[in-house]
């Protein structure tokens, strides 16, 4: 693209080009032939390159990507710089900093020490964490339509009725709700029974609704006496 910027169109623009596009096919071709003689066996979404660092092939993948995107940075920064100062349109001049900035960010030196390495990890594990808690709202939003909060007042009353207390109650009953929810989903998925109500979401409820989660026999049984107990209060 730079190339294409600052050369006037010609045979030798033409030839750069090629050159260019040949080198790149070459290394495109060269990462996925070390990649399929890789032995990977384990999934490493956000890091195969210190995961499998130091494997024959994987080493020379990670290594080959790490040149090609160094040498790459280093050329592109390279042409940007001096073209910086002959160009006279300020929006141009604007762009044209910006990617050098970004090629000479790219270029910052590349931390692979014991104590670096080890941080990826939790990185990983923050990255999982994000996407979960995306899932969970997500879960959460699709459940407003059938979510019915006066089950999660039964089943508190109920909780609190047989002795537990506040904390485990409102556990128990945010659970109940949350499962008759997803039970009214599972017989309609397509019919929802009213206009979505909004499910607290923030993470101390999302926390007490995994520790009712893990007790499902004791929600079972709150909602079995509230069952019971509307059914008596309705034939009365």
């Amino acid at each position: 693209m730079t190339i294409s910027w600052r050369e006037q169109p010609s045979p030798r623009r033409r030839r750069i080009l090629r050159t260019i596009w040949a080198i790149y096919a070459g290394i495109v071709a060269a990462l996925w032939i070390v990649f399929s003689l890789a032995e990977v066996p384990d999934e490493r979404i956000y890091d195969i390159d210190t995961y499998y660092a130091n494997t024959p092939w994987m080493r020379e993948h990670v290594l080959l990507h790490l040149l090609a995107h160094t040498v790459s940075g280093v050329v592109a920064a390279g042409m940007i710089w001096p073209w910086v100062g002959k160009v006279s349109a300020r929006w141009l001049r604007a762009g044209l900093v910006c990617l050098q900035a970004g090629h000479t960010r790219t270029l910052r030196p590349l931390d692979l020490s014991p104590a670096a390495v080890q941080v990826r990890p939790t990185d990983a594990l923050s990255r999982r964490l994000m996407h979960r808690k995306k899932d969970i709202y997500d879960g959460l939003l699709s459940l407003g339509p059938y979510y019915d909060d006066q089950v999660r007042v039964d089943v508190h009353h109920a909780a609190t009725r047989t002795g537990h207390d506040p904390d485990r109650a409102d556990s128990l009953a945010r659970t109940a709700a949350l499962l008759a929810a997803i039970d009214a989903y599972k017989q309609s998925p397509d019919e929802p029974g009213k206009e979505a109500q909004p499910i607290r979401s923030d993470l101390p409820t999302l926390i007490s609704m995994a520790h009712g989660l893990r007790r499902r026999r004791t929600v079972g049984t709150l909602r079995h006496q509230v069952a019971t107990r509307e059914s008596a209060t309705a034939r009365v």
